[in-house]
């Protein structure tokens, strides 16, 4: 027997109506509501006689949901939304977004506060952890672009090399920055503005630094 998918991540809210409206500010889509009680319910939770109205939201691909759940009896027993990331058992939900900052700025009017900082891990994602309704930790990612990465490689050489190319150079730098600025055209598939128009220049003070090189 093969595991088929994974079906919801779920948590418990106090404020029903509100974390709906937050997940909805982020993006995610209210699938259905109702409550749910009874002793069959109980029994699968193992807590007897229960009532909880829960909310399904969904992503916008249709693949992933986030049951939210407010126990109306039992009553709560205890409360975990504000222990550290490291606390055992601890839960949270990652999210992907198109643009981090909008996203950031959108939800800091639903009361989200940032954990740490937004960090960029290479040149893949932007990432960041933020505290939603009540205190719910929640993370947002950033896929790069190519073409985010080919410019985060271009800022990166120019800070390492320079921006201008000056014939005192080593021989060795100005032919790994023209190779470099190659390999970054064909990847992004498109020519990267500064590299191709100081390329000709590159390439004459390459040959004038080898031939006042060839001439000593």
């Amino acid at each position: 027997m093969a595991l088929k998918r994974m079906d919801n991540a779920g948590t418990v809210v106090d404020d029903l109506g509100a974390a709906i409206e937050f997940f909805r500010e982020l993006g995610l889509e209210l699938e259905g509501r109702a409550t749910v009680e009874g002793e069959w319910a109980g029994s699968v939770t193992g807590l007897g006689d229960q009532s909880v109205e829960i909310a399904m939201m969904r992503t916008p691909d249709g693949h992933s949901r986030l049951e939210l759940s407010r126990f109306l009896r039992p009553p709560i027993v205890a409360d975990h939304r504000n222990a550290p990331v490291n606390a055992l058992g601890y839960l949270r939900v990652m999210f992907t977004v198109d643009d981090i900052d909008e996203t950031l700025e959108r939800l800091r009017d639903r009361g989200a506060q940032l954990v740490g900082e937004v960090v960029q891990y290479k040149d893949a994602f932007r990432l960041c952890y933020i505290r939603g309704p009540e205190g719910l930790l929640i993370g947002l990612a950033q896929e790069l672009s190519r073409a985010q990465c080919a410019l985060g490689l271009r800022a990166m050489i120019d800070v390492a090399i320079g921006p201008s190319a000056p014939s005192t150079w080593p021989v060795g730098l100005l032919e790994v920055r023209v190779h470099v600025a190659e390999e970054l055209r064909r990847y992004t598939k498109a020519p990267l503005e500064g590299f191709r128009q100081s390329r000709g220049r590159k390439q004459a003070d390459l040959g004038r630094h080898r031939f006042q090189r060839n001439a000593a």
